[in-house]
């Protein structure tokens, strides 16, 4: 039965157990697949869409041809005037559920960059350790 990163290591005890912990969190970065610049990306575009406009024009900036078409728009006017009332607290409430989903969104990109920096930080101590170690062992070799 191979362990998680939540059970503590048994037989290698914690520093031997380092090397492991940092492959799986490698791998599990790697299958996220997700990198900064696309984080980046997935933000600008969630900052762009997270304000819902609850007027969006109508027969504008062209009013549509034919009289049967811009007696339509007319009465959707009429209609989106007459429920304003209705609908604005709505567009009003998903903004906010937006604007909330968008702001935890940006924190979960920062920690995701903080933790791989930490996972590279890590990385590195590992390779210092393991080339020390090599180094002492061909010294004990000569």
């Amino acid at each position: 039965m191979s362990q998680t990163l939540l059970e503590p290591a048994t037989e290698q005890g914690p520093a031997g157990d380092v090397p492991r912990v940092l492959e799986e969190l490698t791998a599990m970065l790697r299958e996220a697949g997700t990198t900064l610049d696309e984080q980046d990306n997935v933000m600008a575009r969630l900052q762009e869409l997270k304000w819902v406009n609850p007027h969006l024009p109508i027969g504008w900036p062209v009013m549509p041809k034919g009289l049967l078409r811009k007696l339509a728009a007319y009465t959707k006017k009429v209609v989106r005037v007459l429920l304003r009332w209705y609908i604005n607290p709505i567009v009003e409430q998903q903004n906010t559920y937006n604007e909330a989903i968008a702001d935890s969104f940006a924190l979960l990109c920062q920690e995701i960059a903080r933790l791989q920096a930490r996972v590279y930080e890590l990385e590195a101590k590992v390779r210092d350790a393991e080339d020390a170690a090599y180094s002492a062992r061909s010294a004990d070799l000569r």
